[in-house]
């Protein structure tokens, strides 16, 4: 058996218990757990505290915001992931090596490749693949990623109206995946600060501000300008929309895995997400009344903000 490419899937069994054994509701029940613990803080403090010493409740309602935001950015990972795992190997689309192809993914090459399907390159999705070999049933991919073995003539109709409302979803959710500044900024170091409360604009000679914009659920991410100059992106954190994106996600990670959980397991029994044209608006929907901000300190110290 090559190491780098395994021939003989008789050989290595144990692969073929993923599907079996993949937590394929982790970021769900993390994700739920999150936003219960955040809508319920003043009933459940004392006992998800326990032991924390004395709480800052702004500042630990502001992490569970940042880790549900943090949460989404992992989920869509996954997802893309498991996607292009299924793509195979040299033209070999082999469902028993995605826990080894996991494993040795291209991570580089797929951010790329997030990249460009948040740019609308989707086509990948629309080529035909062998669903079957042994009755060549042919398919698009898309609906063998998300549909494996799915062949009920009665769930045909949902199947087919889902796989274009699913490849708007995968375009939203790579653009958001594709902000690699923030995501960086959670997964090393957590360099997200919430250093900006508000801003205020004053017209000279006049005591009242104008206008006051509450920042106080929001990250500020610190990156170099091209110019050598500093940039503050100022993000907020859309809690309800977190959730929402983040449920889309899991819903698709649970269709790859389980549908082909039920195939390689008889006995398994299994049930499936569809999509529709109004499923992607939920989930995007804004709930903050606040727009990303930047605000540039250039060299000689002057600041130019932008909205």
């Amino acid at each position: 058996m090559s190491q780098t490419d395994p021939t003989r899937p008789d050989d290595i069994p144990f692969l073929k218990i993923f599907f079996k054994s993949y937590l394929v509701d982790h970021f769900l029940h993390k994700q739920v757990t999150l936003l219960n613990i955040l809508e319920n803080y003043s009933k459940l403090k004392d006992e998800v505290m326990q032991g924390a010493g004395e709480i800052d409740d702004a500042q630990y309602l502001l992490s569970l915001r940042t880790e549900i935001r943090a949460n989404l950015f992992q989920a869509i990972e996954t997802l893309f992931e498991l996607i292009f795992t299924l793509e195979g190997r040299n033209g070999v689309i082999y469902n028993p090596y995605i826990w080894y192809h996991l494993s040795t993914s291209h991570w580089r090459k797929n951010l790329s490749k997030i990249e460009a399907i948040g740019n609308g390159q989707v086509d990948f999705l629309d080529r035909i693949v062998i669903a079957n070999p042994k009755t060549k049933l042919k398919v698009p991919f898309v609906q063998y990623v998300f549909y494996f073995g799915c062949v009920d003539i009665s769930l045909m109709p949902a199947i087919l109206n889902s796989l274009q409302p699913i490849k708007s979803i995968l375009i939203a959710l790579a653009k958001e995946f594709s902000d690699r500044d923030e995501y960086n900024a959670f997964k090393h170091s957590l360099r997200l600060f919430p250093i900006i409360r508000f801003f205020e604009f004053y017209k000279q000679g006049i005591t009242d501000p104008l206008l006051k914009i509450d920042l106080s659920n929001s990250l500020t991410v610190l990156k170099k300008g091209t110019d050598d100059s500093m940039v503050f992106q100022i993000k907020p954190l859309d809690t309800v929309r977190d959730y929402r994106m983040c449920l889309l996600c899991c819903n698709l990670i649970s269709n790859i895995v389980r549908s082909r959980r039920a195939h390689f397991y008889k006995g398994e029994s299994v049930s499936l997400n569809t999509f529709s044209e109004e499923t992607l608006p939920w989930a995007t929907e804004s709930h903050t009344k606040v727009n990303p901000m930047t605000i540039k300190l250039s060299a000689n110290n002057e600041t130019n903000p932008q909205g």
